[in-house]
């Protein structure tokens, strides 16, 4: 059965669509990604349950704008960009995401959405096993590699090098133009991966609301502090996030939605209910952020990931039964 993307949106479904913008957003909040996983997860139960009837696919990603929006200034403000802001993604990953989100919006209406979904859910699940399995593994060396004891073995005082003994001296301080290429050459393996995710995120944002998944399994390839990741993926997120919200001024709606415009003056108190929820869940989960650390930041990442997996393989079985595909 198709459903209309806009119907009445009942009192029900909008309880529903603050809860998938409170968990979601506590989850961006807290790393800098998972809001459009744990927003499309809690839809789809939405879905299932009858809940969300009024409203598909294509009106729960443009809520899902509307909700990340208005808490990304919080969320850049505590990210330490100052400290934690790279060059290298910057220069990389942002025009790649101007390029590849208005992209995978345009293609929103003619690509076999089923399809790709089911590819996108396949794919992050093996690399949260693989991840899974490294973790595993990584903890069982730790374990196993247990310290020799005993007065032959005690570690020695030294005293620290100044960073003027033995010849050395502080690093030069680059100019900005000098940082620029030192990022491009010469081109190393992690700005080819920066390209390319960068790309597949903002399509893939664009196209089915999600965009984390292949920033996640590109920091799982090249790794990064913690407060690295979570700054770079929110401004990361912002620009998504702004490119798809002019997207959506500019471009024309799918004739099942019904309205000539995405933003409906009569479900004002929806967008403001969604918003209401998202700046209560950020601080939440700025909070949160101070209890992960690298190995529970990974470990949350690899969740998220598995949420993605079974939403996406989920809602591509769905939308086949009900096209009759």
């Amino acid at each position: 059965m198709n459903v209309s993307e806009l119907a009445e949106v009942t009192i029900a479904s909008i309880g529903h669509y603050c809860a998938a913008a409170f968990f979601g957003n506590v989850a961006f909040s807290a790393m800098g990604f998972g809001m459009g996983i744990c927003f499309l997860f809690v839809y789809q139960l939405g879905v299932l349950a009858g809940i969300m009837d009024c409203c598909g696919l294509k009106h729960a990603v443009f809520i899902q704008n509307i909700a990340i929006l208005v808490v990304q200034p919080l969320v850049l403000w505590k990210a330490g960009l100052k400290k934690n802001l790279r060059l290298d993604m910057m220069l990389t990953m942002v025009p790649m995401q101007l390029i590849g989100t208005p992209i995978g919006q345009v293609l929103q209406d003619y690509t076999p959405a089923a399809i790709l979904k089911i590819v996108v859910g396949v794919i992050t699940i093996a690399v949260a096993l693989w991840q899974i399995f490294s973790i595993w593994r990584a903890n069982r060396a730790a374990k196993s590699a247990t310290p020799a004891t005993g007065p032959e073995y005690e570690m020695v005082e030294t005293k620290a090098e100044t960073p003027h003994q033995n010849g050395n001296h502080p690093p030069a301080k680059l100019s900005w133009m000098e940082r620029v290429k030192n990022v491009f050459c010469p081109l190393e393996k992690a700005i080819v991966g920066m390209l390319f995710f960068a790309f597949l995120s903002g399509f893939t944002g664009g196209l089915i609301g999600v965009r984390g998944p292949p920033l996640i399994i590109f920091f799982f390839f090249w790794e990064y502090p913690k407060p690295e990741v979570r700054a770079n993926g929110t401004v990361i997120a912002t620009v998504n996030t702004l490119v798809r919200i002019i997207t959506y001024m500019v471009k024309g709606t799918p004739e099942e939605y019904g309205h000539d415009t995405w933003f409906v003056r009569k479900d004002l108190y929806l967008y403001l209910a969604v918003a209401g929820t998202s700046l209560l869940a950020a601080p939440l989960g700025i909070y949160l952020t101070r209890f992960l650390n690298r190995s529970g930041y990974k470990i949350a990442l690899t969740m998220l990931l598995i949420i993605n997996g079974v939403t996406m393989i989920t809602t591509a079985v769905l939308d086949i039964r009900s096209e009759g595909l």
